[in-house]
Parts: C-alpha cells; sequence; structure tokens
C-alpha cells in the first residue's frame, strides 16, 4: 500500500531556487548565476511495483537570473514528449523516496558579450533533477542535484553543442500561495 495517497490529476506548485548554478559556454567560460523560480508537476497514476509511488507529469518550469554581463538568462520548459517524473518510495519507516524530476528546456541569454540578438540554447538529453532521500511530499526545503550533467546546443542548431548545465543545485519547496 501506499504510504502516502494522492490524488492523480493532483496539480502541486512548488517554488525551486538553484543559486550557485554553474554552466559552460563557449565562449564565455564558466557562468554561475542564482536562478530563483517555480516549477507544477501533476500526479499522473501510481506506481505499483515494489513500495509504490507516483508518476509526475512536469506542466510548467521556469528559473530566471540575473547578471550584470549577460542581463537576464532564463530556464524554461520545452513541451516535448519527455519522460513521467518519479516518486518511488524506498523505505515507510523512516518514509523516504526517491524523486526524479525530467524535463526539457531552452535556456535563453538575453545579451551576448559579443553582441548580437539573445542566445537560445537547448538541451541535448533530458535533465533530471534528483533527491534520493525525500522525506514526505510536497517537498519542503529539498535539495536536488542533476543527476548528470546536461549539454546545451544552439537550437536552431541542435546538432551544434557549445556549452554545459554542470551544477544546478535546487531547493525544492512547496508554493504556499
Amino acid at each position: 500500500t501506499n504510504m502516502l495517497i494522492l490524488p492523480t490529476t493532483l496539480e502541486v506548485p512548488l517554488n525551486l531556487s538553484a543559486p550557485d548554478t554553474s554552466l559552460k559556454i563557449e565562449p564565455l567560460g564558466i557562468v554561475t548565476l542564482n536562478f530563483k523560480g517555480g516549477i507544477k508537476l501533476r500526479i499522473e497514476s501510481n506506481i505499483e511495483t515494489g513500495l509504490g509511488g507516483f508518476f509526475q507529469k512536469i506542466l510548467t518550469f521556469e528559473q530566471i537570473a540575473n547578471d550584470p554581463v549577460l542581463g537576464q538568462v532564463t530556464i524554461a520548459l520545452r513541451h516535448l514528449e519527455t519522460p513521467l517524473s518519479t516518486l518511488e518510495f524506498v523505505s515507510s519507516l523512516p518514509q523516504r523516496s526517491i524523486n526524479k524530476i525530467h524535463f526539457d528546456f531552452t535556456l535563453t541569454i538575453e545579451k551576448q558579450p559579443s553582441g548580437g540578438p539573445p542566445l537560445r540554447l537547448v538541451n541535448t538529453r533530458t535533465a533530471t533533477l534528483l533527491n534520493t532521500s525525500l522525506e514526505g511530499f510536497p517537498p519542503e526545503n529539498a535539495e536536488y542535484s542533476l543527476e548528470h550533467p546536461v549539454d546545451l546546443a544552439l537550437l536552431d542548431q541542435p546538432s551544434q553543442t557549445i556549452g554545459q548545465l554542470f551544477l544546478f543545485p535546487a531547493i525544492i519547496s512547496l508554493n504556499q500561495t
């Protein structure tokens, strides 16, 4: 039996901040940014194997950071056939679960140091935020990290990788508003 009962179709708005996010972009080198924003998940269905859990669909994901050189840097959800996210129970006493949040995104840099239009990048493989010892759901100041670094390519030339998102230390909590 599920340790946590959540109705399917329940939409869960969450605050997500990612201070000290690090990305590498040619020719800028390594850039550190402080992202703030939100994410909304919907409970899709139950996981029937093991101790149980839930499949989650990501509905919205938006992050904004401001940088004196690059201007506004945004990460926004790309609506692709992204795999469903999972919350799988791994122990009941104490209650622990593994939460994997899968997302595809566009990263937009408002100002290129060399001038020109905003730089639009996309992930080349699905990104996953991971928490391996989540206590309860929704998360409360829970720390998530990238399961693997994510290469970034030009939106209009997806085969041309010019960067990588390699640190995205996210803090996720229920949005109470």
